[in-house]
């Protein structure tokens, strides 16, 4: 049951209007620009796609949007499902996979308050009560930007090892020993996709990694899609080029609030990026400026399409 993609994905945003509503026609026309340039697509999940700004009723309709739209184009996952109660988590999980999506992007427990260290053995005990119930195909997330944590790797491998139903691994971890100390301990054949910021990909794609999970293509996926396909084809030299103005894109997103720098980005090359949510507000004047002209800087405009 490994389904993750190999090659480059995406955090989607979601487009919201003015009001704050959800736009489901931007919507359709990311998700349509995303198929197009050939990238997986993860939605709505916690940051980049506002799912912790979102009632449920939106995250079911955001999921049957997605898999309307880009099943048996690309690979789609759905999540939005955490941090929560188990299980809620659980019930979520069950119905999120029931949408036809590739799998169901998951997270480790709620941490504790600031200060408290979270017992391995809590985390363990959670992923073997959800794993135990859950039978769509799940991807086990090791975010610490999000959670504020490590997965243990020995956590990771014991639930590879004992449930089918683990699909991949996705990782964005403070630790850049993280990721080869998780290959090494799940082997080849398990998955592990690296998740934004991304400045180790290319030696960790030379490591066994299976690809990236990528805020920066919600405005670049081209770019972002060419790193992958230089590594593939063996110009390293290429893949670290295209990687090397990836990373110049996350540093101008990055003094910003997730995923207001994207969106406006997104916005400035005249695609659908449509507004972020409350409370959340829009980059000023001197920010759009800055973005436009890193754009300019790297040419995306050409290299996308962009009118």
């Amino acid at each position: 049951m490994k389904t993750i993609r190999t090659g480059i994905n995406v955090c989607s945003i979601t487009p919201f209007n003015r009001e704050g509503d959800l736009d489901e026609g931007a919507l359709r026309a990311h998700y349509s620009r995303m198929a197009t340039a050939g990238v997986g697509v993860f939605l709505p999940i916690i940051g980049t796609g506002e799912s912790q700004l979102m009632r449920i009723d939106e995250i079911r309709r955001i999921w049957k949007i997605g898999v309307e739209e880009l099943k048996g184009k690309v690979p789609v996952y759905v999540g939005g499902i955490g941090l929560n109660e188990t299980r809620y988590m659980i019930d979520l999980a069950n119905e999120a996979g029931a949408t036809g999506a590739d799998g169901v992007y998951l997270y480790g427990p709620r941490p504790l308050p600031a200060g408290r260290e979270l017992p391995p053995a809590w985390i363990e005990s959670y992923f073997r009560e959800v794993l135990d119930r859950v039978k769509w195909p799940v991807l086990i997330a090791d975010n610490t930007f999000i959670v504020g944590y490590s997965l243990p790797v020995e956590i990771v491998k014991a639930m590879v090892e004992g449930y089918d139903q683990v699909a991949g691994i996705i990782a964005s971890d403070t630790d850049p020993t993280y990721i080869p100390r998780l290959l090494d301990a799940v082997g080849p054949d398990m998955p592990v996709v690296e998740v934004t910021p991304l400045p180790n990909l290319v030696k960790n794609l030379s490591r066994g990694a299976a690809g990236a999970l990528s805020i920066e293509a919600n405005v670049a996926p081209n770019l972002c899609a060419a790193v992958y396909s230089a590594f593939a084809s063996g110009d390293i030299s290429g893949a670290e080029a295209a990687l090397s103005k990836v990373t110049r894109l996350y540093e101008v997103f990055s003094q910003y609030t997730n995923p207001t720098g994207v969106k406006a980005a997104v916005n400035l090359l005249g695609f659908a990026g449509g507004y972020a949510r409350s409370p959340y507000h829009p980059p000023s004047e001197a920010a759009l400026a800055e973005i436009a002209a890193v754009l300019d800087e790297l040419e995306i405009r050409k290299v996308e399409g962009a009118a």
